[in-house]
């Protein structure tokens, strides 16, 4: 429930699959639960989470496009944390369920008998919820986004029920990166076309910051809108590397250059992020590969938020511009 006087520390990651390095990021996120100081409280995935679908040559077993017992497997892998913390989860393309073509069933057949989200006819496709001094906003890249469409419409409502007094952190988690500077995934049409519907009505809430996957690497954005760096808006972070079965983008040739004006940070790893929120006019993030111990921060930001609770300020701790 809504409580802006309250701290909360949620752990972000998309991609995460099931592999060794999808493994190691669970460990690190268990480590971070058990920690004596600002645990983990919560984990928050922004789509393609188990990759049981029939992309990739995955042998289907049931007429919904998917393999049901790779769900069960990633259920036992995640199940070190999400026994102690909530889990709260997001579609990506690989919850479409939607290979071989044509598509054997309905979409999101599997994912929305194992997902659920908070209360609402839309959940878990879209979803919102309030935790602690946060107001938290999941968005559908594969489904109707275009203005005047259902999923619009609900955007629209549902920001107009924030009140920054009581939550002032606004932030929103969705799958295809609306900012991305990596070739692998660049300018596909859900990240175009859904940035271009949705991302005056962010702007125009004052959003945060936005959590994005697909990408299979680490970049964090300056505060932008429209392609160009603006004080004061919101900052993208993608996190899809949780550990996903494909190859990380690993080669520094995935990078595009010269890196956009836009883009502040990017990196080639696996790993999570942890979202610390310490009260109405605070909050920090930090990036944590699985190659170093948990406790090294990779990449870290602080947002402060001015005192009348509009508008924040960025403020990195490290040299940026990296990769």
């Amino acid at each position: 429930c809504a409580d802006p006087n309250s701290e909360i520390v949620i752990a972000l990651t998309g991609d995460l699959g099931q592999t060794v390095n999808s493994s190691a990021t669970i460990d690190h996120i268990a480590t971070g639960m058990q920690q004596s100081t600002s645990p983990l409280q919560m984990l928050w995935l922004v789509g393609d989470l188990s990759y049981a679908d029939a992309a990739y040559g995955r042998t289907c077993t049931h007429s919904s496009g998917c393999n049901p017992g790779r769900w069960d497997s990633w259920g036992n892998m995640v199940q070190k944390v999400t026994q102690q913390i909530p889990i709260m989860v997001g579609p990506g393309n690989h919850e479409q369920e939607d290979s071989p073509t044509p598509k054997i069933g309905a979409p999101y057949v599997a994912f929305t008998s194992r997902m659920k989200g908070p209360d609402g006819a839309n959940a878990p496709y879209w979803w919102s919820m309030e935790v602690g001094p946060v107001h938290m906003i999941t968005m559908n890249s594969y489904m109707d986004y275009s203005v005047g469409s259902d999923q619009y419409n609900w955007l629209v409502a549902d920001l107009k029920t924030v009140d920054r007094l009581v939550t002032p952190w606004l932030v929103v988690g969705l799958h295809a990166p609306w900012y991305n500077s990596n070739t692998h995934h660049y300018n596909e049409t859900q990240e175009w076309g859904m940035r271009l519907a949705m991302e005056p009505l962010l702007a125009q809430a004052k959003v945060d910051v936005l959590f994005c996957g697909h990408v299979h690497a680490y970049e964090r954005s300056h505060p932008v809108y429209n392609y160009k760096p603006t004080q004061g808006a919101m900052i993208e972070i993608n996190i899809g590397d949780g550990g996903n079965r494909e190859v990380l983008e690993a080669d520094p040739a995935d990078w595009r250059q010269p890196q956009p004006d836009w883009s502040a940070f990017r990196q080639n790893k696996f790993g999570h992020g942890r979202f610390h929120v310490y009260n109405t006019t605070h909050a920090h993030w930090s990036w944590h590969t699985i190659d170093t111990p948990e406790a090294v921060e990779s990449d870290t930001l602080w947002f402060v938020r001015n005192e009348d609770l509009h508008g924040v300020q960025a403020y990195p701790t490290h040299n940026e511009k990296s990769h």
